[in-house]
């Protein structure tokens, strides 16, 4: 998994058992491949997570605009209609 980037040396104090299940999970042929894939899958969930978040915040606050001019609006009609 190869990225063209320079690579750094690290030294981690890591549970084996959970970089095994990892490296079997994503079908890794080695341990480096495994953290390196899991890294990988946890910056583009962050992303998604957080594009989703934003699209949502967009949705909501139109939406909430949205459904309080109508109630306005309704709640004016109504008003009108019964004076």
């Amino acid at each position: 998994m190869a990225t063209g980037r320079a690579r750094s040396h690290k030294h981690f104090r890591l549970d084996p058992v959970k970089i095994k299940r990892a490296q079997k999970v994503l079908g890794a042929g080695t341990e480096t491949e495994a953290i390196e894939r899991a890294l990988g899958l946890m910056i583009s969930e962050h992303k998604r997570n957080r594009l989703a978040v934003e699209a949502n915040e967009r949705f909501v606050t139109v939406e909430s605009t949205s459904r309080t001019r109508t109630a306005l609006w309704r709640t004016r009609c109504s008003v009108t209609r019964l004076s």
